[in-house]
């Protein structure tokens, strides 16, 4: 069975804390509302979407990879549909899609 990601969130709040000092980077009129809270549930988020979305597809990413067909670039099985996921109803996208189509570009 493959090790199951767990994003090393007492790393990150260390360096936000002690090296970066977070809470003398509020001071700067850019940074004025990245409180302390807001800070941590924005890495709790990403750590939540790490884990649950990200980390799962390690394993067929690593075995399938990327591939190009006929000019096309195809993602591994799951990463469109699982991105469909997080982007909500309001996406054209479809799981069939090009990445470059989905990406707008």
């Amino acid at each position: 069975m493959a090790d199951v990601y767990r994003a090393p969130l007492d790393d990150m709040r260390f360096v936000l804390n002690e090296l970066v000092d977070l809470d003398r980077l509020t001071e700067v009129e850019a940074f004025k509302t990245a409180t302390p809270d807001l800070v941590d549930q924005v890495l709790q988020s990403a750590a939540r979407f790490a884990e649950e979305v990200v980390g799962p597809l390690n394993q067929i990413g690593d075995q399938q990879g990327v591939r190009l067909e006929n000019g096309v670039v195809r993602m591994p099985d799951g990463f469109i549909t699982n991105m469909l996921t997080r982007v909500g109803p309001q996406s054209t996208a479809t799981p069939n899609m090009e990445v470059r189509d989905f990406l707008g570009r």
